[in-house]
């Protein structure tokens, strides 16, 4: 259902060409959650797929704070980008997030 959209409005829902392959649908952009939902190791799993997937919809999103070392690990349940397995389950994720026509930047 398309709601009717204030003049004042209408830019955000412009496409937005910020690099050379990056081309946002819109101009919202979903800022980062701390949802702990990552596996007890750091590997993103389908809960998360699942999250981001729904979230397509947004020009950019932004992902849960990643830890790049086992020590930087803050929360339990914290995603991390250190492991093969967490590249392969953060490869899981953006297939979903791209195949729902979402971008997703790790932060």
């Amino acid at each position: 259902m398309d709601l009717p959209l204030s003049p004042e409005l209408a830019p955000m829902f412009r496409p937005l060409d910020l690099a050379p392959k990056l081309l946002l649908r819109n101009r919202i952009a979903m800022l980062p959650l701390t949802r702990a939902r990552a596996e007890v190791d750091g590997t993103p799993n389908d809960l998360m797929a699942e999250h981001f997937a729904q979230r397509a919809s947004a020009g950019l999103m932004l992902t849960d704070s990643c830890a790049v070392s086992q020590s930087g690990r803050t929360y339990v349940n914290s995603p991390g980008i250190f492991t093969e397995e967490h590249a392969i389950g953060w490869k899981k994720v953006t297939d979903r997030v791209h195949a729902a026509g979402g971008e997703l930047c790790c932060r």
